[in-house]
């Protein structure tokens, strides 16, 4: 149970929202207006700029760094105890094709914001508060999710993933560390003696800030959403059907191997069995969310090949196990029924996450000490703090947006794009409630140690 502890509240002037900003204009090396952020992982020109860059800022601010074997890195603002066990907070700064200007960014500038107005304001916490950017959220670039901290808390092991192709360069991940000054083999190695990256039983809680990418809390009128639990999924980005073209007049039904026809009956047996889950009282989502016909397709032409993606969503595992089952049960009726050949390709899970209801209480309590209204509220996109909730008490902040929109150039932030930057925004309040949970403190001493102390003994040399 979270514990109240600090009477005084945390506060942010207009000096905070105009450093606030003037990060998010530092970034904008990878915008293009009307069209988006393009900031791919693990690149120079991309995700790897844009850690740099904020770096060079959190050292202005005198924190110390700290980089581990994957690239994520972590900005240390120390405490008066340090063994108290660390309060994190962080995001990702990489982007899909064409995204937003908020979609991760939002959650680590937060935080050095927060770092900004207690400096300003002469406060030191009691634990040590650490702004964490974690390498390469999205999917697009590797086609899989929150590769940096799947490596740093060992549930991607390093040395299976080493030959894995960029989508832009076709190089393999080996090459893209090399490229971004990490070594692949000191990976490896860190993993194999640990089996983690970093120090997380010196992490005593875990909080991430982002945009909603809905506008559910925008519709009850309510600036900040307090998290309980993320969607995971599974995605089937290049499922493929081959069939056998003719004439779509002249081949008869009985003969037909059409491959346009089978990916049609994929999707919407999928849909009803979607349907029937939700229906039920089950949480899920399914999407479809790109298909099309081979090069040869024409009007007169039953289709030969026909490609499709898959993805489904779920707050329970068990539902998304059950829907993978239909997924292959459905696939393997369809292509004895049409006489085609169904490959789901490449399947990527990311398992479904509930959020910690110590750091759920702590959000809460701070929250009502400032008078900030918030709601409870699922995730249905993904997020690095799946990974955390693994292994520590985790929480989100969600940020209303006026548009939903996300992942597109159009994305906003707050639920009145004037005041995006202003005091009375609602980047603003999420930032006030940080800071307010940093004052409080989290799980201190829940689990002690010393974040900077043990994350230094992992990468002292062997000797090796």
């Amino acid at each position: 149970m979270y514990i109240y502890m600090k009477p005084y509240p945390f506060e942010i002037t207009s000096d905070q929202m105009i450093y606030a900003e003037n990060l998010f204009a530092l970034l904008d090396n990878n915008w293009t207006e009307g069209q988006g952020m393009n900031r791919p992982a693990y690149m120079a020109e991309g995700e790897n700029r844009a850690i740099n860059d904020l770096i060079k800022e959190g050292r202005k601010l005198g924190l110390s760094i700290r980089t581990d074997a994957a690239g994520n890195v972590f900005m240390i603002y120390p405490g008066k105890n340090p063994d108290a066990g660390a309060l994190l907070t962080g995001s990702h700064v990489d982007s899909v094709v064409n995204g937003g200007r908020y979609d991760g960014p939002a959650g680590v500038i937060a935080g050095l914001t927060v770092v900004h107005a207690l400096m300003a304001q002469g406060i030191t916490p009691d634990q040590d508060f650490i702004v964490g950017i974690y390498r390469n959220e999205e999917s697009p670039s590797f086609k899989q999710v929150s590769v940096g901290m799947k490596l740093a808390s060992g549930s991607l092991d390093p040395a299976e993933f080493m030959e894995r192709r960029h989508t832009h360069t076709g190089h393999a991940f080996r090459k893209h560390l090399q490229a971004s000054g990490l070594d692949p083999e000191r990976l490896i190695d860190i993993f194999k003696r640990h089996g983690e990256l970093i120090p997380f039983s010196s992490i005593a809680a875990q909080i991430e800030i982002h945009i909603e990418q809905e506008r559910e809390l925008s519709d009850q009128d309510t600036p900040l959403g307090i998290v309980t639990a993320i969607r995971g999924n599974y995605r089937l980005p290049g499922v493929t059907i081959k069939g056998q073209t003719g004439h779509s007049g002249a081949k008869s039904f009985e003969k037909r191997q059409d491959a346009g026809m089978a990916k049609n009956r994929l999707v919407s047996e999928l849909y009803d069995e979607a349907l029937r889950l939700r229906q039920s009282g089950r949480d899920i989502v399914f999407t479809e969310p790109y298909s099309r016909s081979g090069d040869s397709a024409k009007l007169t032409h039953i289709p030969d090949d026909a490609q499709c993606a898959l993805e489904v969503r779920s707050t329970e595992d068990s539902v998304l196990k059950d829907f993978l089952s239909a997924i292959h049960r459905v696939s393997d009726d369809l292509q004895h029924q049409h006489n085609v050949m169904i490959d789901l390709g490449n399947i990527v899970y990311s398992a479904p996450a509930t959020m910690s209801q110590t750091v759920i209480d702590a959000i809460g309590h701070a929250a009502q000490q400032i008078h900030i209204k918030t709601m409870l509220m699922p995730s249905g996109a993904g997020h690095d703090s799946a990974e955390f909730a693994k292994k520590v008490d985790t929480g989100m902040i969600f940020i209303a947006q006026k548009t939903g929109l996300s992942h597109r150039h159009e994305e906003d932030m707050g639920r009145d794009p004037d005041k995006t930057f202003s005091c009375e925004g609602d980047f603003a309040k999420a930032i006030t409630l940080l800071g307010q949970i940093v004052v409080n403190g989290l799980n201190q001493n829940a689990r002690p140690g010393s974040f900077v102390k043990k994350f230094d003994e992992m990468y002292a040399p062997t000797g090796i």
